[in-house]
């Protein structure tokens, strides 16, 4: 495919490189699509303020951030270790990522990886369950078992 792309746009480097950052994003739009549930991590009191409001607006960081951050099923682990550790009473939402639709957007973040962030409200209609998060012990904290 990319060699027949490559003569109809010649030795164009502009050409070329445009190509390659799109078929990068059409790549990266399919591995997105075969991500059914992604996970988001935040305190309980805030979830159930969520649940009487009908959605979700996020967390302290999301809305620093301007969008919902979200993990795949193997990013969770280090995403707890990293941006949860010390923090107690943890709920855990997995969301149906297809139901977000086209304001799911995959992004480069930590060590390159593509993280699911949400432009918008999470509305509750999208998430699939919710399960109290272990606490950590000894500085480990012990995951659910989820599909990869």
């Amino acid at each position: 495919m990319l060699v027949a792309l490559n003569k109809r746009f010649g030795a164009d480097r502009v050409a070329r490189r445009k190509l390659l950052a799109e078929h990068d994003l059409f790549r990266i739009m399919l591995e997105g699509a075969q991500v059914a549930t992604i996970y988001k991590i935040c305190e309980r009191a805030l979830w159930r303020a969520a649940e009487a409001d009908g959605q979700f607006l996020g967390t302290e960081a999301d809305e620093r951030d301007g969008f919902i951050h979200f993990s795949t099923a193997a990013q969770l682990a280090e995403t707890a270790a990293k941006h949860f550790a010390q923090k107690t009473d943890l709920v855990l939402v997995a969301v149906d990522a297809e139901a977000l639709a086209l304001s799911l957007v995959w992004e480069r973040s930590r060590g390159g990886e593509f993280f699911p962030h949400l432009y918008a409200p999470l509305p509750l209609k999208a998430v699939r369950w919710t399960q109290p998060l272990p606490d950590a012990v000894d500085g480990r904290r012990a995951m659910p078992e989820l599909p990869a």
